[in-house]
C-alpha cells in the first residue's frame, strides 16, 4: 500500500516578470511526492475566481489528491523577482483563500491516516488557518509512526516567536535554511556557536528527531538526535532559478525517510532532487524516470 503524505497550506500563482507559474511551498512539496510514487494529498484553498478555477484545472491531471476548499476570498498570488544568481524574493498578496482554511471531519480523517505531514509558517499568518493547522497536527501526533515535518519557510514578516515555537513543538523533523537558522538562533540560542552547534541545540531544546539545514551553494547538513551527522556539498550545476529548490529538497529527503533509507542516502536524494529543480525555471517540474528510479 502506498504511504500517504499530506501537505498543508498555500497554493498560489508565482507571478514572474515573464508570466505566472503555479507554486506555493506545500503545493511544490506535494507535487514532487506524487511524482515519487506516494499518495500525495494537498490541503489548501482557492477563491471562486478565474485564478482559482485555473488552479483546479491544473491540479486535476497532476496525480495529486488535492483537498481544495473554495472560499469567497481571492486566490493567492505572489510577485517573484530573481537576482542574477537566480535567487528569488517574494511579495505576497494579503488576506487570500488559504488564509481561511477550515478543519473539518474530513480533514480529521485525513490527519488520522497520514504517514507524513509537511507544513510551514506562511499558512499560519492568519489565526483561522493557524488553528486549523494545529488541530490537524494534534491528530497526526497521535499516530506515533507518522513523521511531522516543519519546513520553516519564513516569508516577509508573516511569523512570530510564539508561532514558530508552537509549530516546533508539534514537529519531529525541522528543515531550515541558513538565514532561518540565524533567526531561530536569535530567538532561543544566543550563545550557540557554529551551524552544527545551533542545529544540535535546536534539536535538544525542542525534542526533535532531525534538523536539516540547507545553505545554498555552501552545501547542507543533517543532525540527528542519535548523534549521527551527514554533510553534503552542493553540486556544480547551471542554475535557471532556485524557486522551489528547498521544497524539492524536503520532498527528496522525506521520500528517503519514508522509504526506510539510511540518513546519508536520504540526504543525497534531497540534494539530487533540489539540484534538478534548480536547472529548470519554476518549481513544479516533471521528474525524469532516471531520477525517480533512485528513490526505489
Amino acid at each position: 500500500m502506498k504511504k500517504t503524505v499530506v501537505s498543508i497550506g498555500e497554493i498560489l500563482w508565482d507571478v514572474f516578470p515573464q508570466g505566472k507559474r503555479l507554486g506555493g511551498a506545500p503545493a511544490n512539496f506535494a507535487w514532487n511526492m506524487a511524482q515519487l510514487g506516494y499518495r500525495a494529498r494537498l490541503l489548501t484553498a482557492v477563491g471562486r475566481d478565474e485564478l482559482g478555477r485555473e488552479i483546479l484545472q491544473r491540479l486535476a491531471p497532476s496525480g495529486l489528491d488535492a483537498d481544495v476548499q473554495q472560499t469567497d476570498y481571492p486566490t493567492g498570488s505572489v510577485q517573484v523577482e530573481t537576482d542574477a544568481a537566480g535567487v528569488p524574493t517574494y511579495c505576497f498578496r494579503a488576506d487570500v483563500a488559504w488564509d481561511h482554511l477550515h478543519f473539518t471531519e474530513a480533514e480529521a480523517a485525513m490527519a488520522a491516516s497520514a504517514d507524513c505531514v509537511c507544513y510551514g509558517t506562511l499558512a499560519s499568518r492568519s489565526t483561522e488557518t493557524a488553528r486549523s493547522l494545529e488541530a490537524f497536527l494534534q491528530v497526526v501526533a497521535r499516530r506515533k509512526t507518522a513523521c511531522r515535518v516543519f519546513d520553516v519557510n519564513l516569508r516577509q514578516d508573516f511569523y512570530s516567536r510564539e508561532l514558530i515555537e508552537r509549530l516546533l513543538g508539534l514537529s519531529d523533523v525541522v528543515k531550515v535554511n541558513e538565514e532561518e537558522l540565524e533567526v531561530l538562533a536569535g530567538m532561543w540560542l544566543p550563545g550557540a556557536g557554529d551551524r552544527e552547534e545551533k542545529c544540535r541545540e535546536l534539536l535538544a531544546r525542542f525534542g526533535l528527531r532531525l534538523v536539516v539545514l540547507t545553505c545554498g551553494g555552501q552545501g547542507s547538513l543533517v543532525v540527528c538526535s542519535d548523534g549521527e551527522i551527514s554533510r553534503k556539498s552542493s553540486p556544480v550545476i547551471e542554475i535557471a532559478d532556485t524557486v522551489g529548490a528547498g521544497d524539492a529538497f524536503t520532498a527528496g529527503f522525506c521520500a528517503g525517510l519514508l522509504g526506510g533509507k539510511r540518513l546519508e542516502r536520504c540526504h543525497e536524494l534531497g540534494v539530487e532532487l533540489a539540484s534538478f529543480v534548480c536547472t529548470r525555471p519554476g518549481a513544479m517540474q516533471q521528474i525524469p524516470p532516471a531520477l525517480r528510479e533512485k528513490f526505489f
